[in-house]
Parts: C-alpha cells; structure tokens; sequence
C-alpha cells in the first residue's frame, strides 16, 4: 500500500489519473467471495486516498459454477486469465468507462 500511494503521489504531480483495480485469484473465485478481506482492504484505501477503485471479483464470482469459471477464464493451474478471460474483462472496463 506505501507503493500505490508512492504512485499515486507521483501521478497527481504529474496530473495523472490512477485507478486501481482488483481481480480474484483461482482460490478466491472457489471460495465465491465477491467482498472478502483483499478488496475490502483496496477498497478502504482507495476511498480514503481518492484513488478510483475497480472490483473485477464480481466478473467473476456472479453464480456460475467456480471450477467452470476458472477453467474458461483462468489458464491452466496459474492466475492469470486466458484469452477468454481477457475478453471479459475488456467488455467490462468497457461498459464501465463509458457509463
């Protein structure tokens, strides 16, 4: 968190708009946990700096089975997304920047 409010710091300086965003690992996507620690933490900082703050675990975790998710979203035994996955997080940032 010292590190993003280090960037942050820097990209006011240079008028830079930061947005943080965050997004489930496999294990979290299993849990089916669309507010846990992690994101409530981002959260809380983002808030209290004025960081705009993107939750991505909702893309994820939205009732469909978890073990398909991952397997259409997620490469094989890593965290991060598959082509698939890559997809949906575009069609998402895309609706959400132009709301």
């Amino acid at each position: 968190m010292e590190n993003i409010h280090l960037l942050d710091s820097l990209c006011r300086k240079r008028e830079i708009n930061l947005t943080l965003c965050v997004h489930p690992w496999q294990i979290q996507v299993m849990k089916q946990d669309t507010c846990d620690y992690y994101v409530r933490r981002w959260a809380d900082f983002c808030k209290l700096h004025n960081i705009d703050f993107i939750n991505l675990f909702p893309v994820f975790i939205n009732g469909e089975n978890p073990e398909a998710v991952i397997k259409k979203y997620y490469l094989l035994h890593d965290n991060h997304w598959s082509e698939q996955g890559h997809l949906k997080v575009a069609h998402y940032l895309l609706k959400y920047m132009f709301q």
